[in-house]
């Protein structure tokens, strides 16, 4: 029982199900996320887009980190999300140009009071995606 059904449950009410349209938009969103096709992947390839996995250590957290990421990410015209972890490290997809990511990766330490100390980054495929989300 997750922590809304147990307050739905103390409170002698059921957790309201979610309405069919978030379903829907849900299920679009995984299908979506999937249905690239591989030719579509290449002519983003040869566009110059790619998309990294990145981990960012430091001081991150509780410094705007996340907000500062949802601002250069519109600037750059990059899609993905970012989320902070529960070990103090900030996780981030970033999508688009490959200078623009480089950018990104570069600038975001330049923002507030945020210090990147470290840096990991994993290739990913492309995905279909719009926007930049925080998690």
């Amino acid at each position: 029982m997750d922590f809304w059904e147990r307050l739905f449950a103390r409170a002698g009410r059921r957790k309201p199900e979610p309405s069919a349209e978030a379903k829907c938009a849900e299920e679009w969103d995984t299908e979506l996320a999937s249905e690239l096709s591989e030719t579509e992947r290449e002519q983003l390839k040869k566009a110059g887009c790619i998309r990294k996995h990145i981990y960012f250590s430091g001081r991150v957290q509780a410094v705007g980190f996340r907000y500062s990421a949802l601002c250069l990410a519109k600037e750059l015209q990059l899609t993905g999300w970012v989320k902070n972890l529960t070990d103090g490290r900030v996780e981030a997809e970033l999508q688009g140009q490959a200078e623009l990511v480089d950018s990104f990766v570069e600038r975001i330490s330049q923002r507030g009071r945020i210090v990147v100390e470290f840096v990991e980054e994993e290739d990913r495929e492309l995905c279909y995606e719009e926007g930049f989300e925080v998690r």
